[in-house]
């Protein structure tokens, strides 16, 4: 069973504030994450059925990052709990693992719009689009597709390793 309060907890670092907020009565989870002069907030609301129902996940305060971007974030969270098993935890600390990566500079995959997918960053380049892929994400692609063209622009895939 979930349990609220094994969330209830403030972290700070050099670089980036993470927060996360629990309020049982309601059973929502608010993180929190500071860096530089952006602060980005996500809801997560824990139905009375978890697991059985899927928790929902939304944006508070999305300033300094592009709607896109935000859709492809809470795709990804949603995501990982239908998908993988996640605990609401799990999909926390992969979203400020995920800030931290987009703060740095990298670029998602195009597949999973995930930076990090089992902790890897993605590695295959299309030397055609310069779109970036995970290894795994790629390979789920060709199988699944029969082809092996580039996922966005359709050329055959040569990759250039980042």
């Amino acid at each position: 069973p979930f349990n609220m309060a094994d969330l209830d907890s403030d972290d700070d670092d050099d670089e980036h504030a993470f927060g996360v907020k629990v309020n049982g009565v309601v059973r929502e989870v608010v993180a929190t994450y500071r860096a530089d002069d952006v602060t980005l907030s996500v809801k997560l609301s824990v139905p009375a059925a978890y697991p059985l129902h899927a928790v929902r996940v939304s944006n508070e305060h999305t300033l300094g990052v592009s709607a896109a971007q935000w859709r492809r974030w809470l795709l990804s969270m949603t995501r990982m709990f239908l998908a993988r098993d996640a605990s609401v935890l799990d999909m926390l600390l992969l979203w400020r693992r995920q800030l931290d990566k987009h703060f740095e500079g990298c670029d998602p995959c195009c597949v999973c719009y995930c930076v990090l997918l089992q902790g890897r960053l993605p590695e295959l380049t299309c030397s055609t689009c310069s779109n970036t892929f995970h290894k795994a994400c790629l390979y789920r692609w060709f199988t699944t597709s029969g082809k092996s063209e580039c996922p966005l622009c359709k050329s055959e895939f040569r990759s250039s390793t980042k």
